[in-house]
């Protein structure tokens, strides 16, 4: 009997071990399920938490987007944009931005100050649906770059056209950008150096020797590159190329190696990027020209004319000049000889830091500047008749030490000049001539046509910098030596380059009354 009674509490206490085995085990089993439950809940949170900071940086980026205002009123400010803002079953906790302005190429000496938005967004999202639990957050600092307009920053500084865009010469281009959204882009002049991006909605056709780049090539229709035959002139191309039709080779580059055919990607359906934006709003009865015209008036810079600003005794031309007086005793009279001299248009404002002029109808230069001086030969005939009672005899010597040009264009701040459409002649053989000085040029320089078109022309080469903006079309034509810097340049119409000139990324600055609303992402951390 007390054998069985041995066996009994022998076999109860096996039960209640092995049940409390099971229970450890159960509870261990229960307990990492949760943990492993949490563990999930909690990098699911976390991963929301990112979108939400992810949304808050995109939501400052969609209000730099829809600026469209004139630089630098659209400079946004630094400080909170959001805070505790509901989004996606979380919130977003705040967004911080700073505004700084540095160099885009710290070893560049020569690099342009860059707009940079320092933005610091944090999300947050609950762990768990019931009020009071813990919340996982994450944070998003992104360095943005703030450029003009999506059309004109596309890929960077460059050229653009709503249209087609014709080179010829010599074009050195770093980080730079060519872009034709509805029509063809033809190259015929060397293209050196060139690691920016070339954009069509038609054809890309290049055709010179010297050709080189690493860009990439992005056509709606064929890319010909048939017209690279030069074998001596090394013309490569190491960037991907997209067309929605062909890509025509020259008959050498599958022996040379000089085209890689596995950048080549033709008949696309779609190409990365596409559709190309669209030209600004910048003609006459827009936001941005209704500002741009307020703060010219306020600056004190808005003509109803071209004549009226040449004339204006303070901000029109100065003319340098001297007078030999030769009076006749006897007849009450004299003989007046004028020798003049030059004359000069500074673009500068002492009250800014940047020159801001508004001409409300077209500006040419060579017009205005003729009418000017007529005008002013006039009042000074006029000034001497009435001293010598209707008796003087007035002579003009006219600008025997400029041959080649006689108004200076000069500037020693950012300008930009804005009317409907804008003329400049600076040719050797045209007696009125313009001379743009190289130093305003070398400053962040613009011509804006709101209503018409850019022509600006020159036998003898400028060299510094220029941005144009034109609803119409754009043509630059220089058969000097030395190189223009071309920035920001867009027209609605057609754009027709002739001559040496080169794009800058580092060094292209923003002029006066740019529209804004581009960026360009620098840099992306998450914490």
């Amino acid at each position: 009997m007390r054998g069985w009674r041995d066996e009994r509490g022998q076999a109860l206490a096996l039960v209640l071990i092995l049940s409390t085995v099971l229970f450890i085990a159960g509870t261990a089993a229960v307990a990492a399920a949760l943990q492993q439950n949490r563990l999930v809940t909690l990098e699911e949170a976390r991963e929301k938490a990112y979108y939400i900071a992810e949304a808050g940086v995109e939501k400052v980026l969609t209000q730099f987007r829809q600026s469209n205002k004139p630089y630098p009123l659209a400079l946004p400010a630094s400080g909170p944009y959001y805070q505790n803002t509901p989004f996606g079953g979380g919130k977003i906790e705040k967004v911080e931005v700073e505004i700084k302005k540095e160099k885009r190429d710290p070893n560049d000496p020569k690099s342009a100050e860059g707009i940079f938005a320092y933005i610091t967004s944090t999300g947050v999202y609950p762990e768990n649906p019931r009020p009071g639990q813990a919340q996982a957050r994450r944070t998003v600092k992104a360095k943005v770059e703030l450029l003009p307009d999506p059309f004109l920053s596309y890929g960077g500084p460059g050229v653009k056209s709503d249209r087609s865009v014709a080179m010829k010469g010599v074009i050195t281009v770093t980080r730079g950008s060519f872009l034709a959204r509805q029509g063809d882009i033809s190259v015929s002049g060397g293209i050196q150096d060139f690691t920016g991006g070339i954009y069509a909605g038609g054809n890309v056709v290049l055709s010179a020797g010297l050709t080189a780049g690493s860009g990439e090539i992005k056509a709606g229709k064929d890319v010909d590159l048939t017209g690279l035959t030069r074998l001596g002139s090394l013309c490569t191309w190491k960037g991907d190329i997209y067309a929605g039709g062909k890509v025509k080779l020259p008959y050498w580059s599958s022996w040379l190696g000089l085209i890689d055919p596995q950048r080549i990607h033709e008949n696309c359906q779609s190409i990365p990027g596409f559709p190309l934006p669209s030209f600004p709003k910048v003609g006459k009865g827009t936001v941005w020209y209704s500002q741009v015209e307020q703060e010219a008036r306020s600056r004190g810079y808005y003509f109803n004319s071209a004549l009226d600003w040449f004339k204006d005794p303070q901000k029109g031309i100065k003319w340098d000049y001297s007078v030999i007086e030769a009076p006749d005793p006897l007849t009450g009279g004299a003989v007046v000889t004028v020798w003049v001299n030059g004359a000069e248009l500074d673009l500068t404002d002492p009250n800014h830091n940047s020159f801001l002029a508004v001409v409300n109808g077209p500006l040419d230069f060579n017009q205005a500047f003729k009418a000017a001086y007529d005008a002013w030969k006039q009042d000074v005939i006029n000034s001497y008749q009435s001293k010598y009672k209707g008796k003087a005899t007035v002579t003009f010597v006219e600008f025997l030490g400029q041959p080649l040009a006689v108004l200076q264009v000069k500037s020693s701040q950012p300008a930009t000049i804005v009317a409907d459409s804008i003329t400049l002649d600076c040719g050797i053989f045209n007696l009125f001539g313009v001379k743009v000085d190289t130093h305003a040029v070398k400053n962040d320089f613009g011509l804006f046509a709101v209503n018409g078109d850019i022509k600006y022309t020159s036998d003898v080469a400028l060299g510094g910098r220029l941005s144009a903006l034109a609803t119409g079309s754009f043509t630059f034509k220089c058969t000097g030596i030395d190189t223009t810097d071309l920035d920001w340049v867009a027209a609605g119409g057609p754009v027709t380059i002739e001559g040496i000139i080169n794009v800058n990324y580092a060094r292209a600055s923003i002029p006066p009354a740019t529209p804004m609303g581009g960026y360009r992402l620098d840099s992306w951390e998450v914490e």
